[in-house]
């Protein structure tokens, strides 16, 4: 309830009703009436939220994080499919065929920083259950020479070969570095052949 979620928040910030009534330039019963049945008008709410760095989707659902991340921000993108992209030397995209409506359904996604981001259709099986084909994938764009956390998912370019991989980052030994799949019946990737695209951050599975 939306009441609780005030509630919780007063709890969290250490707020009186007074307090937040100054803040928002309310009348205190105003508050204590937002706290009670969580009748609040829109406005109000979004001037709640911006006020404390509150996530207005935690505050209207539940889900989420109360606390908006400051370093955040939420975009909303069409996907691409894995099989139609192609990269180039200079690290642009193209596709190879016409966008497909019935799978590029715009997603919302939550990014932390200003590298570019691109959301891809799964469409091959080659990481098994954690990266299921038709599931969609943020990649963020990372420098090539990044430090990469082994057991991350990584989207990779191989020399010679223009078209995008997903794979897993590990390290077998020290100094060497393989990008391999879930699946065995793909193939792994040789960390010199490789050239790191971007890191997958947040993985998606439409109900079926």
């Amino acid at each position: 309830m939306l009441a609780t979620r005030f509630q919780a928040v007063a709890a969290r910030l250490d707020l009186s009703n007074a307090d937040m009534a100054r803040e928002l330039e309310v009348s205190a019963p105003a508050v204590t009436k937002w706290l009670r049945d969580g009748r609040v008008g829109r406005e109000n709410l979004v001037e709640f939220c911006e006020s404390y760095g509150i996530d207005l989707r935690w505050m209207l659902t539940g889900k989420g994080s109360m606390l908006e991340r400051a370093d955040s921000n939420l975009v909303l993108l069409s996907s691409m499919r894995l099989s139609d992209i192609r990269v180039s030397d200079d690290g642009s995209l193209r596709l190879v065929s016409p966008p497909n409506p019935e799978f590029l359904i715009p997603q919302a996604f939550q990014v932390t920083n200003d590298n570019e981001v691109l959301s891809v259709y799964v469409t091959d099986e080659s990481m098994g259950s954690a990266l299921p084909k038709g599931a969609y994938a943020l990649i963020q764009r990372c420098d090539p020479d990044s430090a990469l956390k082994v057991g991350s998912v990584v989207a990779v370019t191989i020399k010679g070969v223009d078209q995008l991989f997903l794979r897993r980052f590990e390290q077998p030994r020290f100094g060497e570095t393989l990008f391999v799949p879930d699946n065995h019946r793909y193939p792994s990737i040789n960390g010199e052949d490789a050239r790191v695209f971007g890191v997958c951050t947040e993985i998606r599975t439409p109900l079926i």
